[in-house]
């Protein structure tokens, strides 16, 4: 027992915190403490007279049971490793503060972010929940689409994003299966599918050839996982570790400080449009934590002086 309490107490707060929720929610529901009825996503009732339905809904994954088991510890792992290595990078601060000249401020704000992980990475699911919310209720109202356990969406858009940052890491599954990560995505998009009630007539549509119903198949609420699953995981993972933190940001500090003495490199980099400008500013101002902000503006009166 007591090599329990060490790995829990291991774990990056945020990942703990958010486990120990799923779990108790989870033995909550199963002795009839509270009903999942009560927890699960609901927008005329979490945007009204029952807003906790926007926290809890992110918390259920169903009732205690074995696969809830290998959920969790799977969740664990994974969030773990995107908790430990979540540092905010130098590219979502403005390029006044970490210019060439103001060494010191750069040295200054790696020791915030890096002290700063598991809160800047609690702001980051912050931004990851928000999307999802804002996604399922315009499918709720709009679509067909029906979603109320949103904690799994999370799950599933930690996941891209692990697997997208450890392309070439080899995963074994229960000691079957060995895939490498950047397969990890398919193969969980198939394992759920699987598990569907119906996975059978949807296997026989697939293989009648019938374009109807084929196209029946899209319909499903399993198939709005999977285009969220895609579409906001490459969307987070794109945003925030590869277009500002490798793209636009470049890791080598020493090349990236001789670009900026270099005026063709300078002339070059002032050429950038206005829209690129703009849209890499407003991925900053959304990006980068709050607290932040005014740590800024400080070392912006200590840059004026």
């Amino acid at each position: 027992m007591d090599r329990v309490f060490q790995w829990i107490a291991n774990i990056p707060p945020i990942t703990r915190y958010w486990c120990i929720s799923i779990v108790v929610t989870a033995l909550c529901t199963s002795i009839g403490l509270v009903s999942s009825r009560e927890l699960a996503f609901r927008p005329d009732k979490a945007f009204s007279t029952e807003p906790w339905r926007l926290l809890t809904s992110f918390f259920y994954f169903g009732d205690l049971s074995i696969e809830l088991v290998f959920a969790v510890v799977f969740l664990v792992n994974l969030s773990t490793f995107l908790e430990e290595n979540f540092q905010s990078p130098l590219s979502l601060f403005p390029d006044s503060i970490t210019a060439d000249p103001h060494t010191e401020h750069e040295q200054v704000l790696l020791s915030l972010t890096e002290k700063n992980k598991s809160i800047d990475y609690l702001y980051f699911i912050f931004l990851v929940c928000g999307s999802i919310v804002s996604v399922v209720t315009y499918g709720m109202y709009k679509t067909s689409f029906k979603y109320n356990k949103l904690g799994p969406l999370l799950d599933d858009v930690i996941l891209y994003i692990w697997s997208q940052n450890n392309p070439d890491v080899e995963i074994s599954l229960l000691g079957l299966i060995t895939l490498k990560a950047r397969n990890l995505p398919l193969f969980h998009i198939i394992r759920i599918w699987v598990g569907q009630e119906s996975f059978i007539p949807d296997l026989s549509r697939l293989m009648s050839g019938n374009i109807y119903y084929i196209l029946a198949i899209f319909k499903q609420n399993f198939m709005w996982r999977v285009l969220m699953f895609y579409c906001l995981g490459h969307f987070w993972w794109f945003t925030r570790y590869f277009f500002l933190e490798k793209l636009y940001e470049d890791p080598d500090q020493e090349r990236k400080n001789a670009r900026r003495r270099n005026e063709g490199r300078v002339k070059q980099h002032a050429k950038i449009g206005f829209h690129s400008k703009a849209t890499i500013n407003l991925l900053r101002l959304f990006l980068l934590p709050p607290w932040y902000h005014r740590i800024v503006q400080n070392m912006r009166r200590a840059n004026a002086h």
